[in-house]
């Protein structure tokens, strides 16, 4: 499923898996989530911990670019981030409220969705269930 990069361009998970060979973590969010925001911090400190192993992306949900990159930067979030405005991506996901996060394993299948926020806990103990890094 196609989704819009902020610096432009469409990209999929199995694109990134194929230039990367990392499993995913795909984070949906809304600057309106409170949960969301909460739980981005978590994932960036997450993200600059296994970068190497584990590839993290945000994808948000109805927002306008300038109000959710302005969030992203007060956060200091520097995982990669795309943005999902048919709400394709999301319903492909079967999403329903956010945020949810979406574990992808290195051959592409999704391989676990998590519906709410995680804190770093529950984040590494999902990673390492679903995803297997070399940690």
């Amino acid at each position: 499923m196609p989704f819009e990069l902020w610096a432009g361009g469409k990209t999929t998970l199995d694109d990134l898996i194929d230039e990367n060979q990392r499993p995913i973590v795909v984070n949906l969010w809304a600057t309106w989530c409170t949960p969301c925001l909460e739980e981005m911090p978590v994932l960036q400190a997450a993200h600059k911990a296994i970068s190497d192993q584990v590839q993290f992306v945000g994808i948000n949900i109805s927002d306008s670019p300038t109000r959710a990159g302005q969030r992203v930067n007060e956060l200091g979030i520097t995982y990669l981030q795309g943005r999902d405005p048919t709400g394709e991506f999301s319903a492909a996901l079967s999403t329903v409220g956010l945020p949810v996060t979406a574990f992808v394993n290195a051959g592409g299948d999704l391989v676990a969705t998590h519906h709410g926020s995680l804190d770093a806990e529950e984040l590494d103990t999902a990673i390492l269930k679903h995803l297997e890094p070399i940690r």
